[in-house]
């Protein structure tokens, strides 16, 4: 994604994307575009697209996209450096690249990516829920080799059911407004969407994180290496949002206590995990923000 404007100095910017997820909802709809709001203030972007795996792909983890898949994306970049814009779990990865390669980092934002896994709300119902006593994770895995998206779907609908049901009804009443239902359609359609997570990899992100809260402990290890977060040095910038029940507030600040960059800040937005990025008011809450800080 070229910037249309004379490009700002400086590196690219790698927006990582999460696993779960189709990478166009950083792109989704051209008035919440977060690409389209970095390229039309002259920051040019590249999106990471991680496809969807195959039954052969169950046994990635945690290494081949952190120590693989993105250093061959800065590879292909030609760059020794570019500027990580991660998101959701696109942020973990991001943040677990920037302790592992941390010179080749300009700087981090890491955008509603959770790195700490504590009871907080919400957070407490996926830890209950994924104890070993409730949730059958290696049959699961057994089964179906690559956990499928529509089960880790489900579990995040389940933490709202009130909300899962009660947003049909809102957007009845604004029917009415064509671009309010287009723009809710086509969220909706990319929600339900959703995208197998290759199976090793998923018990590690259920064991490692959820369960054990492992990276925050500086105890997850990449390789046989445990990961050290305090080797960020980066310029860091942390985006969290009031509303998201997916990553709490606390599970992305966790990240400005963890990291040793000098210069740290924090955005909090108004509203939940997904329209907080891409929504409405992105553009002037976030996309705005987001394209200075990476420029100045």
């Amino acid at each position: 994604y070229p910037a249309p404007q004379s490009p700002r100095e400086g590196p690219p910017a790698l927006v990582v994307t999460p696993l779960i997820n189709r990478f166009r909802i950083v792109d989704l709809d051209p008035e919440g575009s977060l690409v389209g709001g970095l390229t039309a203030r002259g920051v040019p972007v590249h999106v990471a697209d991680w496809g969807a795996p195959r039954r052969i792909d169950a046994g990635l983890d945690f290494e081949d996209y952190v120590l693989d898949f993105l250093p061959g994306m800065l590879d292909a970049l030609e760059t020794e450096q570019v500027d990580l814009v991660g998101y959701c779990l696109g942020g973990t990865l991001a943040a677990l690249f920037a302790a592992r390669f941390p010179a080749r980092v300009r700087r981090l934002v890491a955008i509603n990516a959770p790195v700490a896994f504590g009871d907080w709300p919400h957070m407490d119902l996926f830890r209950a829920w994924t104890k070993p006593e409730h949730f059958p994770l290696a049959a699961l895995v057994r089964a179906h080799g690559n956990m499928p998206g529509a089960l880790i779907l489900q579990g995040f609908l389940n933490t709202q059911p009130v909300a899962s049901a009660t947003k049909w009804a809102h957007l009845g009443e604004r029917m009415h407004d064509a671009d309010f239902a287009a723009r809710s359609f086509a969220l909706e359609s990319w929600n339900l969407d959703s995208v197998d997570v290759p199976g090793r990899l998923y018990r590690r992100l259920i064991e490692d994180l959820y369960r054990d809260d492992l990276l925050a402990q500086g105890r997850f290890e990449l390789a046989g290496q445990a990961v050290d977060l305090g080797r960020i040095d980066c310029p860091l910038l942390v985006v969290s949002s009031r509303s998201d029940t997916t990553c709490p507030p606390e599970a992305a600040r966790a990240l400005l206590e963890l990291a040793s960059s000098e210069r740290k800040e924090l955005l909090e937005l108004r509203g939940g995990h997904v329209l907080s990025v891409v929504g409405p008011r992105a553009p002037k809450t976030l996309h705005g923000a987001l394209a200075a800080w990476l420029s100045d």
